[in-house]
């Protein structure tokens, strides 16, 4: 994924998409946790991207449409002492 673009939404934080792999849309919540959404065509991404509301458009257009997996959060190592 390249990266998620900010979005103005009351239960989301970002939205990003890829054409890899037939299309993956990535969306990040609000709470932290990050959505894996597979098989979304560029056309679904745009609607979503472009809907003035964001949550519902995901409700009723991709959760229980797409497959998908929430994402394991990369762990950052801490600071090597010297």
């Amino acid at each position: 994924m390249r990266g998620r673009i900010h979005v103005i939404s009351s239960n989301l934080t970002s939205i990003g998409w890829t054409d890899e792999n037939g299309g993956i849309l990535e969306v990040e919540f609000k709470n932290g946790s990050i959505y894996e959404y597979k098989g979304v065509s560029r056309e679904v991404y745009l609607a979503l991207m472009k809907s003035t509301s964001k949550g519902h458009f995901l409700a009723v257009h991709i959760k229980g449409v797409y497959p998908f997996r929430k994402m394991v959060p990369a762990k950052v190592a801490p600071p090597s002492a010297a």
